[in-house]
């Protein structure tokens, strides 16, 4: 079965933002990579595309619960496209990717970032670009979640803590934190309803116990990019 996105590097791409939506709120921007850890596919369409998604192998046990997998297969025209491509140029050429993403935000006024409602820190190497331009663009608020805890950690030891405006959430699975020394970092944990201790932590404000949305919006909540204290926060299963 022929491949409907077959997305390969040239030299006339740019990356893409997405300028805020319903859970992110208006004033939100976020740029995304493909998910999963191997080409999106459906069972009726077969493989979808020829880009790999970037969480490598981080993703054991929750991939077939990730919105993000499901969203790319269901919305796959919308998707992909934008998705791909910016895989395509972060793996090509970083340096170029990130200086994208600044002008970008230069261009749209941006004020915060979110980095990877879809998609993962692809190497050590791309977390370090991230660094850079939060130290380039003080006045912009990045953040993120990952599984990828051995970036993280390794950037811990060897450089210290993250730039005051680049925010950092360790996104706990089920125990996929097992191993990991990451006490004082940013948790954020999933409540699936079987841990009673996690109903006594703060949770999502934009997932009800139920698992629907409540309306509440990243831009106006904050605590996810609040900064790097230590903070947990839990999300009811969605």
């Amino acid at each position: 079965m022929e491949v409907m996105y077959n997305i390969n590097y040239n030299e006339e791409m740019v990356v893409s933002l997405v300028k805020g939506n319903s859970k992110l709120g208006k004033k939100v921007f976020a740029f995304n990579l493909m998910p999963g850890d191997k080409p999106i596919s459906t069972k009726d369409k077969g493989q979808l595309t020829n880009v790999w998604g970037t969480c490598s192998g981080c993703c054991d046990g929750c991939q077939n619960y990730c919105y993000a997998v499901r969203d790319t297969r269901r919305h796959h025209n919308a998707v992909i496209p934008s998705v791909g491509k910016n895989t395509v140029i972060m793996r090509h050429d970083m340096d170029k990717g990130f200086k994208q993403i600044k002008e970008a935000l230069i261009k749209n006024k941006a004020k915060v970032l979110r980095l990877h409602s879809s998609g993962e820190i692809m190497n050590y190497d791309y977390l370090l670009h991230m660094v850079k331009l939060a130290v380039e663009m003080p006045d912009v608020l990045f953040y993120f979640y990952t599984k990828r805890f051995a970036f993280r950690v390794q950037y811990l030891k060897e450089c210290g803590a993250l730039p005051e405006n680049l925010v950092c959430n360790i996104s706990e699975w089920k125990g996929n934190t097992e191993g990991y020394q990451l006490d004082g970092l940013n948790k954020f944990v999933y409540d699936d309803g079987t841990d009673p201790a996690l109903e006594k932590l703060v949770h999502c404000p934009a997932v009800d116990k139920k698992g629907n949305k409540t309306g509440v919006t990243c831009s106006e909540c904050k605590r996810c990019f609040s900064g790097n204290k230590g903070i947990i926060t839990a999300v009811y299963d969605h």
